[in-house]
């Protein structure tokens, strides 16, 4: 809402200031424009947000690997599947990991199992990793099942999956980055042939 007040502000104000210094615009004008400029700014919070989780979804993604390293250790060392969750979301204080043992202590006080919570989470964040997870745990849970294996070979596929998709990102943001300097060289060139052309052509 505030973001289409202001589109819908500024061009009515730069019309009033126009017509302070003697240059009325017609009517239709700066009313069309101030429709147009809020309906546009009204989504740029919208879209802000969405680059912004999916970014936060990247990241989860990435730090979820490491915990997966940790939880395999942890069942490694013969601890049961829900402690070791629940010990692996201790050992680091990143945002995730916080999260992450939130969802371990919800767990405990809920009585449902944490595997069940992560299902959950996954739904919520659009994360399908954490709903992996759960399931592998699910198994060890019910089948006392070892995980070790599965859990690290998911978290390298995971980095691997990161790294490509930062690769792509960074290449990206070099072709962005290079479409402003061939149009500066592009007007560069110009800057430079044209009184040549033109003292040609006044010959």
């Amino acid at each position: 809402a505030l973001y289409a007040l202001i589109g819908v502000s500024a061009p009515t104000l730069l019309s009033v200031m126009l017509w302070l210094m003697g240059m009325a615009l017609p009517v239709g004008i700066p009313v069309i424009e101030s429709l147009a400029l809020g309906i546009v700014l009204s989504f740029l919070p919208d879209l802000t947000v969405r680059a912004q989780a999916k970014e936060a979804r990247e990241e989860f993604r990435y730090v979820l690997s490491s915990y997966m390293d940790l939880v395999s250790l942890e069942r490694r060392g013969a601890a049961s599947p829900a402690p070791s969750q629940a010990q692996a979301a201790l050992i680091g204080d990143h945002w995730v990991f916080r999260r992450l043992g939130e969802e371990m202590a919800h767990s405990r006080l809920s009585g449902i199992s944490p595997w069940e919570r992560l299902k959950e989470l996954g739904k919520i964040y659009r994360v399908p990793e954490l709903a992996e997870l759960g399931n592998i745990m699910k198994i060890a849970g019910q089948e006392s099942a070892s995980v070790y294996n599965t859990l690290a070979e998911r978290a390298k596929a995971m980095r691997k999956a990161h790294l490509a998709h930062e690769i792509t990102t960074a290449n990206e943001i070099s072709t962005r980055r290079s479409i402003p300097m061939t149009l500066l060289a592009m007007v560069f060139m110009a800057a430079l042939l044209i009184p040549g052309l033109l003292g040609l052509l006044s010959m």
